[in-house]
């Protein structure tokens, strides 16, 4: 299981086993702080607690000397010791006195037990299957994977997910009986069997303020964010796009590091997605050391390599240039801080700007049937189509659908029989996209905001993407605007400080001017964009019909092969924009072929009533 997982801590190993031999902790090492005597797995004063920990926690001192005043003994300068120390003062409400992120385990010998937690938002993953008396867990599926004997089969309902998301929302994993530890979650593993906990929820209740006193608050936030993450015994640096959020964390850490930071980006051949100019710009403007990278990767042997590393489908195409620029960053440095949260945090999504204005129109008597009629009248071409038919839906839903690769009308095309009544990711969208409780007060925005936060799109997409491909290369990223008290401060704000208009993360920018120029602020979003669409009519195209048009295609086997056809048809020769739907496919075909699954689709689990770890809240 360590030897698995090599990449994440290529610098030192440890394991310890119970003296009654009922538990073993594993662990690899990427050391980042306190560089001698950092070593895992960790103890506390008599031996009787043990933990092993993959993350960061920002302001360890302070809680280490608070720990010291109460009587605790240290003996390293780690955070991995500060989380024993509270999980002994505390027990299952240390994860409560953590400020960063993290995936830890412990073992407590005094009451053999085993005690897990995740961050709050999913920074650190953490897999576990229980089977019997018996648990493993791991940082990766591929830690779990190695003790088995055979390829587990697959899970139906999580098979439905990733053709409707291009990931699998916790707490399913793509296999039967192995599952995600939720993002603000702790486990107990006993004699009295498991019990999964949460122990965060974010809550938008808006308090009324004035724009001044919310800047300067929001600004002190964020400077603080930063100055926390910048503490490390190793080469320090950060990912520069270009983008609003990542200049805003550059500029930030000029300011307040002491020393001109060390900057990364790439960039494509191809003009309309290349931002490098951008991000030089931006590099010029704080004075950052500056390091950029032209893109010219064999796209095939590429796309391979990052699908076998995920473990599971997934099919976010930025996984590419976000690999990419790990990678040329972890040659000069070990840590980078990450524009990711901004979004998400501060709603910088257009999606997020196009429901609002659509759930204005929603509320016109009859228009989601007006909106249907006339999407049967406009041909396949036109882009605004599939728009107007999923006006239909209510806000929630609506937005699911807007999230989705294949949505509730295209996915039931590709399922044989049975399939087709049993779509699991309405089931999801009813429980999770659909307002109900507390939820039914908050404006619309925020509703969009917890569900990207909290239940799906940053922890299963962003995050899963940001810890698999930094970590891949043994890069470790921090996330700034995705700090605890900066999420749940913003979780309060009114949503007109968020989306003014047409301008999107309105109050991120006003304090963005004081920092950067507006031209940076204001431009058009583009994100971490591959040309994709123009590959799969020209570079790929060759490589993705040998794919899922052979006789031997897995997907083929899986699924109906004239909606397979018909898809590839409609890119290639009618011009339609089938890219995500295509990369979906794609990414699963290679993904299944690499783990050794035949055509036909015989190891997938039949449909059954499937018990889901029991989530506490």
């Amino acid at each position: 299981m360590m030897a698995s997982i090599i990449h994440r801590g290529p610098d030192d190993s440890g394991h310890y086993i119970s003296p009654d031999g009922k538990a073993a902790l594993g662990f690899r090492r990427l050391s980042i702080i306190d560089l001698s005597t950092g070593h895992q797995p960790l103890s506390n004063e008599d031996r009787k607690v043990w933990i092993v920990f993959n993350g960061e926690i920002y302001d360890f001192q302070a809680t280490r000397t608070h720990l010291l005043e109460v009587g605790h003994r240290f003996s390293t300068k780690t955070d991995t010791e500060v989380i024993v120390h509270l999980y002994e003062e505390y027990g299952a409400q240390c994860p409560h006195h953590l400020r960063g992120m993290f995936g830890f385990g412990i073992w407590d010998e005094r009451t053999s037990s085993f005690f897990a937690a995740r961050d709050r938002v999913g920074k650190k993953p953490f897999f576990y299957s229980v089977e019997g008396k018996s648990l493993l867990f791991g940082s990766e599926l591929k830690a779990i994977l190695s003790q088995l004997h055979h390829a587990p089969q697959i899970d139906r309902a999580s098979l439905d997910h990733y053709l409707a998301f291009g990931y699998i929302p916790a707490p399913r994993t793509i296999y039967h009986n192995i599952w995600k530890l939720p993002p603000g979650h702790w486990l107990r593993f006993s004699r009295d069997g498991l019990e999964v906990q949460q122990y965060w929820k974010l809550s938008f209740q808006p308090e009324p303020i004035k724009e001044e006193e919310l800047e300067a608050q929001v600004e002190k936030l964020v400077r603080e964010a930063v100055r926390l993450r910048l503490v490390s015994d190793v080469p320090l640096g950060a990912l520069l796009s270009g983008g609003v959020d990542s200049s805003v964390v550059v500029a930030l850490m000029a300011q307040e590091g002491g020393r001109p930071p060390k900057t990364f980006s790439v960039g494509f051949e191809a003009s309309e997605f290349n931002e490098l100019d951008h991000a030089r710009k931006v590099a010029k403007h704080v004075g950052s050391e500056h390091y950029e990278q032209i893109v010219r990767a064999d796209i095939v042997e590429l796309l391979n390599e990052l699908v076998n590393h995920f473990d599971e489908p997934f099919a976010d195409s930025s996984m590419i240039p976000t690999y990419l620029v790990c990678r040329h960053a972890r040659e000069h440095i070990t840590v980078a801080l990450s524009g990711d949260g901004g979004d998400e945090v501060f709603g910088g999504y257009p999606r997020y700007l196009y429901d609002k204005w659509i759930g204005h129109l929603h509320r016109i008597p009859y228009s989601g049937h007006i909106a249907a009629v006339l999407s049967t009248i406009w041909g396949d071409s036109w882009r605004g189509k599939q728009q107007l038919r999923k006006m239909q839906y209510a806000d929630g839903a609506r937005y699911a659908e807007q999230m989705s690769f294949f949505d509730s009308e295209t996915r039931p095309l590709l399922y044989h029989g049975e399939g087709r009544d049993h779509l699991a990711t309405q089931e999801f969208i009813r429980d999770n996209y659909l307002p109900n409780g507390e939820r039914t007060q908050w404006d619309h925005l925020s509703l969009l905001q917890y569900l990207d936060t909290v239940v799906g799109y940053l922890p299963g997409d962003i995050l899963t993407k940001v810890d698999i491909t930094s970590m891949r290369v043994s890069l470790e990223l921090r996330s700034p605007l995705l700090d605890q008290k900066l999420i749940e401060f913003m979780s309060r704000v009114p949503a007109h400080y968020k989306i003014r208009g047409l301008q999107t993360k309105y109050l991120l920018k006003k304090i963005g001017e004081r920092l950067l120029p507006r031209d940076v602020l204001y431009r058009p979003k583009k994100g971490f964009a591959l040309p994709l669409a123009r590959w799969f009519r020209n570079e790929l195209m060759g490589y993705t019909q040998s794919m899922l048009l052979a006789a031997d295609s897995r997907v083929g086997g899986m699924f109906r092969r004239e909606a397979i056809t018909g898809l590839v048809h409609d890119h290639t020769v009618r011009g339609l924009d089938c890219t995500q739907r295509l990369f979906c496919l794609l990414c699963l075909e290679i993904w299944l072929r690499q783990r050794g699954y035949r055509a036909g689709g015989q190891n997938i689990r039949p449909y059954a009533s499937e018990v889901v770890p029991q989530l506490l809240g």
